[in-house]
């Protein structure tokens, strides 16, 4: 029995309090207190952390997987998982510390879809927003910065994936007024994130090239 339901059962025996304000009028006024502490815990929830999601279709996803597993508090992080041959942070929740600020993670996966979605919650105790950023940089390996990560799927889900050197302009062989339409086009994309939310828009881009290197694509 918690305190509050103790004080209930306490001062509801009282016939001369209960008569004074009413059962309901009591009752009442115990299940707002009630309602008090976990609405506090809603308000230091969304103004005390700062957090960032990560979820596995992205590049930084197993470099942030990684990143968590050398930062943990043992004592609070007991769930593991093998991966590529490897123990990494399991499935569920934990705490650690990065740059002398505590944090938690969460790191949960969906199986309401078709390709299972796996996402890693990492919520910092401050509200300087420049710690998501320096722990995003310092997760991704000296090896990986200039390199990106493709995921691949079939019908049964994740098949693992494969690192690619980031490849040049200079690398691409079109001719160079289709490379800067094409440039104009995703530097335009990418910021125009904000642009499709509003409209309702998916925020995705498909370009289709084709015709031997060098000749002119659509």
């Amino acid at each position: 029995m918690t305190l509050l339901d103790t004080a209930y059962s306490t001062l509801v025996s009282n016939q001369l309090l209960v008569g004074g304000i009413g059962t309901l009028a009591f009752g009442s006024l115990m299940y707002v207190l009630r309602a008090v502490p976990q609405t506090v815990l809603d308000i230091v929830e969304k103004t005390a952390w700062t957090t960032v999601s990560v979820e596995n279709m992205s590049n930084e996803y197993r470099d942030v997987d990684t990143f968590i597993e050398g930062r943990r508090l043992d004592f609070f992080s007991r769930s593991l998982e093998i991966k590529d041959g490897h123990l990494k942070t399991g499935f569920g929740g934990g705490w650690g510390t990065y740059d002398g600020t505590l944090f938690k993670y969460s790191k949960t996966r969906s199986v309401q879809r078709l390709t299972h979605i796996e996402t890693i919650d990492v919520s910092f105790l401050t509200r300087d927003r420049s710690i998501v950023e320096r722990f995003m940089k310092d997760s991704r390996p000296e090896e990986h910065r200039n390199s990106i990560y493709i995921s691949l799927y079939s019908a049964t889900g994740n098949d693992g994936g494969l690192r690619r050197r980031k490849r040049g302009l200079n690398t691409v062989f079109v001719d160079q007024a289709i490379k800067d339409q094409l440039v104009k086009r995703l530097t335009w994309f990418l910021d125009a994130e904000e642009w499709h939310s509003s409209r309702g828009i998916p925020w995705k881009l498909g370009i289709i090239l084709h015709g031997q290197p060098g000749e002119h694509g659509g």
